[in-house]
């Protein structure tokens, strides 16, 4: 499992630092903070399943440097229509 590329060790503690100072930076959820943190550190996508006012906030007054997804706007409008019922 080591030798594969489809699981990355990462340091824990470099990503806490990270996410501390994104937390200090931004009034934004610690989780949100270690989920930036981590795809910073492995130069992926952060994914959200929605998107909360203060991240939305945050995203206005200061773009993040990576790309930021949401699972709740990729949701089709049949399957939003049907829950809504």
């Amino acid at each position: 499992m080591l030798l594969s590329t489809a699981l990355e060790v990462v340091e824990e503690e470099q990503v806490l630092h990270h996410a501390a100072r994104i937390k200090c930076e931004r009034s934004i959820a610690l989780a949100d903070c270690h989920a930036i943190a981590l795809a910073q550190k492995l130069k992926a996508t952060a994914v959200f399943a929605r998107q909360g006012d203060d991240l939305a906030k945050e995203m206005k007054r200061k773009p993040f440097p990576i790309r930021l997804y949401f699972l709740e706007t990729q949701r089709r409008p049949q399957e939003h229509q049907s829950r809504s019922r």
